[in-house]
């Protein structure tokens, strides 16, 4: 069974929950986001606390930006899905971070359209549902 366990930023206190170990990953910690509309939607968390992108040293945002291909990929890997959207926003959490969004276009009502757009009730997936997911994904990035 795979650890559940968070981190937290001691900084801003940002937690990121269903911590999915990496050894792969250079400077981040990547979570499950708990949404059965996006089963496999993650987010990857800069492991230092910084908290604008567009102030990151360039060996930093290149690095960051490498995990996020890295786990892109090890997420198309695990869903099955062609494409997995990359948002960096910024408005809410005072800490670097990526969500990453797989795409499920036969399943979605707007798949062109940001995953924001989804009428659909944002429900957890059952808890072996996510349990599977996070073991899935820790093969891939270890």
């Amino acid at each position: 069974m795979t650890e559940r366990n968070e981190t937290t930023c001691s900084v801003c206190d940002f937690t990121l929950y269903n911590h999915v170990p990496a050894k792969v990953l250079q400077i981040s910690h990547v979570g499950v986001y708990n949404d059965d509309r996006f089963p496999g939607r993650s987010i990857l968390t800069l492991n230092h606390h910084e908290t604008n992108f567009e102030t990151l040293d360039m060996s930093i945002m290149f690095q960051f930006m490498k995990d996020v291909q890295t786990v892109i990929n090890a997420i198309k890997t695990v869903t099955k899905t062609d494409r997995v959207n990359i948002a960096i926003l910024g408005n809410t959490v005072n800490h670097v971070h990526a969500h990453l969004i797989p795409r499920y276009p036969n399943n979605e009502e707007f798949p062109n359209k940001s995953p924001w757009n989804d009428k659909r009730i944002n429900r957890e997936l059952p808890e072996e549902e996510i349990t599977h997911i996070m073991g899935l994904l820790g093969k891939e990035l270890n």
